[in-house]
């Protein structure tokens, strides 16, 4: 199950979108993709257990707030950025190519 939600007052401030998976693992955690101001950050967030040892939904998502807030704090900050693109291998043409691939033996 994957879960999107979002976090912040209205009208007020951009929110933190997340991104829930299913809970699995042990010990039992639920991995959660936030991305808030375009900056994606994704961790695993431990998963909070009822009195029989059951998966507490409610209290995760208290939980995976928490954390929201905490990666909004430290974008505003600039303690997260937006990762900067990878380079690109550029494709071998032409000498490139020809000098790259090993002479065939006769």
């Amino acid at each position: 199950m994957t879960d999107t939600a979002t976090t912040g007052a209205a009208n007020a401030e951009p929110t933190v979108e997340t991104t829930v998976g299913e809970p699995s693992g042990t010990p039992l955690s639920v991995e959660v993709t936030f991305v808030y101001k375009d900056v994606p950050f994704t961790r695993s967030v431990p998963a909070c257990l009822d009195a029989s040892g059951a998966y507490d939904e409610t209290a995760t998502a208290a939980r995976i707030a928490l954390h929201a807030n905490t990666m909004r704090y430290r974008v505003d900050n600039g303690l997260l950025t937006k990762p900067e693109p990878q380079p690109t291998p550029e494709a071998e043409t032409g000498e490139d190519a020809a000098a790259a691939e090993p002479e065939a033996k006769t």
